[in-house]
C-alpha cells in the first residue's frame, strides 16, 4: 500500500501541482492523512521545493474552536 500512496504522491506533487524548483508548497490536511502528507512533503523537496508549509487540522480541535472562539 505505501508503494501505490508514494505513486500518488509523486502524481499529485509533480504533475497536479506542479512544483518548480525553488517554490514553495502549502499542504493542509487533517491528521488523519499524516503518511501520505508526509510522502507528499518528501516528492515536494525531490522535485525541487525550496520550503514544504504543513498546516496540521484536527477536526475535534476545529470543532472546539468554532464552539468556543
Amino acid at each position: 500500500m505505501t508503494e501505490k500512496l508514494r505513486k500518488y504522491a509523486q502524481l499529485a506533487v509533480r504533475t497536479g501541482v506542479n512544483v518548480q524548483k525553488g517554490q514553495t508548497l502549502v499542504i493542509q490536511t487533517t491528521t488523519d492523512c499524516y503518511e501520505f502528507a508526509r510522502l507528499c512533503v518528501e516528492e515536494a523537496y525531490k522535485a525541487g521545493a525550496g520550503y514544504v508549509f504543513m498546516r496540521w487540522n484536527d477536526d475535534p480541535i476545529s470543532k472546539i474552536t468554532y464552539t468556543y472562539a
